[in-house]
């Protein structure tokens, strides 16, 4: 591997690609809360999440 072959990106730089990565970043997103409760009374409360794309 040579230094030709790695892509660094630093803002203030640009990063030199057809498209921007910051567009095409895919994050979990908090939908709502699952709540449950066992035969011994202890309450789990859970994030129940959706994978967002966000492609321009």
């Amino acid at each position: 591997m040579t230094a030709k072959d790695l892509h660094y990106y630093e803002p203030i730089n640009g990063h030199g690609l057809k498209h921007d990565p910051f567009n095409a970043i895919v994050a979990p997103r908090t939908i709502g809360w699952i709540s449950s409760r066992d035969a011994k009374g202890n309450v789990n409360l859970a994030r129940k999440v959706r994978c967002r794309s966000s492609v321009s």
